[in-house]
């Protein structure tokens, strides 16, 4: 197009339409854009690659962390920075192993608790769950059971325990059943306790002895305890051989044959066996002990002791009483006659010398015998007769033997006037007390004093209690008379509190034959309430051969333990008790018999028996006092041995009730006091 203006032409104007630089647009842009589009794609690949990789080998760290405290290793911990969610869960993975780690050492804590005083404690312990699980147990535990140990392990049950012990440890079936303080194994009760479950003793292969005790808790939980008592089954069984039997010559003593008699005497019954007990003495051993020594004469003892026992039969028993004194069971005796060889073979047997020390000694025996069923069928009178027909043997000129008929005749006479005396003297009231102090050897002080009878007779003087004393128990006055005893004596304990003795024990004999007679609880309160007796000053003594007399006795006593009185058995070891008494008695002190006390500085046997009386009473929480104290040197035994209280003619002779309290104030003076009076 022509483009003309007012004057002239201005030019003209030409337009082209055409595709092509829109298709060349449209291809740089579409060049451009796959370009973005490739380079998008590789650095959007690129960029989640690389967020992938970062992200995984943190959650990759997570998870070896996890797994290491799975472990049980509680100081791993995770740094991850950032605010993304992988740190928080991070930063949450390292507070929870924090709060872990204080749990499980307050959970460490916790079972150290439990752990660590269980193994320091010496028996041994096991600890059962609710479901019969073995949860814990210490090494104490494993020792104890150490032939069985391998087969402990967590986990185990207590039944399966029980199984191993009964077939593996214990050497005799009778054992199973054996229990140290209950009669009873399983489902039993201890000491009235309703959650023990079992309390027994046994004895396993090894020669152990073990004690155990399992009890349920309240969360049905089984705890036990396992002691290892070899130890002191070792001390009981010294301290029970050493009970019953002499310790110089190893015979039975005078316990053990009281009991080995009373069976001899069962069987003879059924069987209509005679036997023969004989007391045996030797003649005038006395000058052997004063002229040679005790030491001489104890070998002596063993030596005699020796042959005894090789000339009797095999089914016959020899035993010692104390000093020079044996007693014997002879039996197969079928007719009477048969006792003389027995016995004359006896004394053949010790007349040869004994060569003792490189000196030769000559020594002889006297025998007494007693026949059953012949001259009784009762161990205590065939005792006592064989005892009086030993006498009549030594009287007749010793060395020989002498059968308990004829030594009875004449003794029968003066029984029967010693007897009619006797009940004259209770009804003309010729007996009087008199007390023996009885002495604290650690303070010197006296604590107590010891009601003695004393029968004045008006022609034959004084009457010894050894005397008038077995006859009056055997005729019955002794009820009335121990009756009489004790009130006098509470009567004068009520005079000495108001003159200022108010803490005096003061302590009297009853008679096993005073227990025989129905009524005396009765009476012995009625007595109480008269006399106003402080109940708990108020000793009663008993010998062992009361004990032996349970049912009644056994409550009498505990009702007055449980008032306050307390209880002594005296002449301990001279009786026919076992040594179970002491446990099922209310017993408080026991009295040492004045004929071990009188040789204890100078017989090993005696300074033996004594030592094991005292660690025996003192296991048992019970005081000891020893009778007959007449020397230093008994006295510095018995202290040294531990002993608690004597008495005895060296600490103060029996006095009248009257002179008693001047006594007392005279001997509790303290050192500094009594060194004054004796000056001016």
């Amino acid at each position: 197009i022509d483009i003309r203006g007012a004057h002239a032409d201005l030019g003209s104007l030409a337009i082209e339409f055409s595709q092509a630089p829109l298709r060349h647009a449209f291809q740089r842009t579409l060049n451009v854009g796959l370009m973005i589009a490739v380079v998008g794609t590789v650095v959007i690949a690129l960029a989640g690659w690389l967020m992938g990789h970062v992200l995984t080998r943190r959650l990759w760290s997570l998870a070896v962390a996890a797994d290491k405290v799975a472990c049980g290793e509680s100081d791993i911990r995770v740094f991850l920075p950032g605010c993304d969610e992988v740190a928080r869960v991070g930063r949450a993975f390292n507070s929870m192993v924090d709060r872990l780690g204080e749990n499980m050492s307050a959970l460490q804590a916790s079972r150290d608790r439990l752990i660590k005083p269980t193994e320091a404690i010496s028996e041994g312990f096991a600890l059962w769950s609710a479901d019969d699980c073995l949860v814990l147990c210490n090494g104490q535990f494993r020792a104890i059971f150490e032939a069985i140990e391998p087969a402990i392990e967590i986990g185990m049950t207590h039944e399966k325990l029980n199984q191993l012990i009964d077939e593996q440890m214990v050497v005799k079936k009778e054992e199973r059943q054996r229990v140290g303080v209950h009669p009873a194994e399983n489902q039993d009760r201890a000491d009235g306790r309703d959650d023990v479950v079992r309390a027994r003793e046994i004895e396993l292969s090894s020669g152990r002895w073990i004690s155990l005790c399992e009890f349920r808790t309240p969360d049905g939980e089984l705890i036990g305890i396992y002691t290892d008592i070899s130890a002191r089954k070792a001390t009981e069984e010294t301290i029970r051989y050493q009970a019953t039997h002499d310790a110089l010559t190893g015979l039975p003593n005078r316990s053990l044959f009281a009991e080995q008699l009373d069976e001899a005497l069962s069987v003879a019954r059924g069987s209509g066996e005679r036997l023969a007990v004989a007391f045996l003495d030797l003649d005038r051993f006395k000058l052997v002990n004063d002229g040679l020594g005790h030491n001489v004469g104890d070998d002596l003892l063993v030596a005699v002791a020796e042959r005894l026992q090789r000339s009797v039969g095999e089914r016959d028993l020899v035993a010692r009483m104390g000093g020079d004194e044996f007693i014997l069971i002879i039996r197969d005796l079928g007719e009477i006659d048969d006792v003389r060889p027995k016995i004359g073979q006896i004394l053949e047997a010790i007349r040869p010398s004994f060569q003792i020390g490189g000196q030769e000694l000559h020594v002889t025996a006297s025998i007494g015998v007693s026949l059953f069923p012949d001259d009784s069928r009762n161990a205590d009178q065939l005792l006592k007769s064989a005892d009086m027909a030993l006498y009549r043997a030594k009287s007749n000129g010793r060395d020989r033997w002498q059968l308990v008929n004829a030594a009875m005749n004449s003794a029968a006479f003066e029984r029967i006037v010693l007897e009619a005396q006797l009940r004259r003297a209770v009804d003309q009231g010729q007996f009087s007390l008199v007390y023996q102090p009885q002495i604290n050897l650690r303070s010197g002080q006296v604590v107590g004093v010891e009601t003695l009878v004393r029968w004045h007779h008006p022609e034959w003087g004084l009457v010894p209690p050894e005397q008038f004393i077995p006859l009056a128990e055997e005729t019955g006055l002794i009820y009335d008379l121990g009756l009489w005893i004790l009130e006098t004596a509470c009567l004068q304990h009520a005079t000495w509190r108001a003159e200022g003795l108010d803490s005096l024990r003061l302590a009297v004999n009853i008679s096993p034959f005073q227990l025989k007679r129905s009524g005396l609880e009765q009476d012995l309160r009625a007595i109480l309430d008269r006399t106003d007796m402080v109940l708990d000053q108020l000793e009663v003594e008993l010998t062992e051969t009361t004990l032996m007399q349970e049912g009644e006795t056994t409550r009498l006593l505990q009702r007055l333990a449980a008032s306050g009185v307390s209880v002594a058995l005296d002449d301990f070891g001279t009786g026919y008790s076992s040594l179970s008494y002491l446990r099922r008695f209310p017993i408080d002190r026991i009295k040492i018999d004045r004929s071990f006390v009188c040789d204890i500085s100078g017989s090993k046997s005696d300074g033996a028996l004594a030592r094991a009386v005292i660690m025996l009473a003192h296991g048992l929480n019970i005081g000891v006092i020893a009778e007959g104290v007449e020397t230093a040197a008994q006295l510095s035994l018995l202290r040294h041995f531990g002993c608690d209280e004597a008495q005895g003619f060296l600490l103060g002779e029996p006095v009248s009730g009257e002179d008693l309290p001047a006594m007392i104030v005279e001997r509790n003076q303290p050192p500094a006091a009594k060194v004054a009076l004796a000056a001016v």
